[in-house]
């Protein structure tokens, strides 16, 4: 999976890459944008499109997180982000996705009814289109879908019970 960062000209990244990039430019946020003028100010505009930026960080950082294969570090950013965004389907998805990575597809399947309980109370919308193909493919166990988001682990290579035909010192 590779993720879309930077400025014109973009350039996709693998999420190996965009990780560390995304830390470091979030670790250099402070406070709110424009925070000494607050709202109802000439810097409105500004304000808005700083904080939308900001967020959009947040949802690549957790998706180069699943991309590289940890989504149990997503599971909680991922549940307070959406406490604190519960309108952002993006963060609704990560949050899906990374709990059927973490073996827990019932979490997952309520993860989606929840948003869908949000947007229909909200807003009085439906669940976007990749959040109910999302929602379809964890009720097929449609595990392309989750490969695609989440890479699976790699094998652990076991050290060799069996040393020039004799057999070595049980394992611990």
């Amino acid at each position: 999976m590779a993720l879309r960062v930077g400025g014109a000209p973009r350039r996709a990244v693998s999420c190996a890459e965009a990780g560390p990039l995304l830390d470091e430019a979030l670790g250099l946020w402070r406070g709110d944008a424009y925070g000494e003028w607050g709202p109802g100010s000439w810097a409105d505009g500004e304000i808005a499109r700083l904080d939308e930026l900001l967020l959009m960080a947040h949802e690549l950082a957790m998706a180069s997180s699943l991309g590289v294969g940890r989504p149990h570090e997503v599971v909680p950013t991922a549940e307070a982000h959406v406490r604190r965004h519960p309108l952002r389907e993006e963060g609704w998805r990560l949050l899906a996705l990374s709990l059927w990575a973490t073996g827990r597809q019932g979490d997952a399947l309520a993860a989606l009814r929840r948003a869908a309980a949000v947007c229909a109370e909200e807003l009085g919308l439906d669940l976007g289109a990749r959040l109910v193909e999302l929602e379809r493919a964890i009720l097929r166990s449609d595990l392309d879908v989750l490969s695609a988001a989440v890479p699976a682990p790699a094998p652990r290579a076991r050290p060799s019970r069996w040393s020039n035909g004799h057999p070595r010192e049980p394992y611990p």
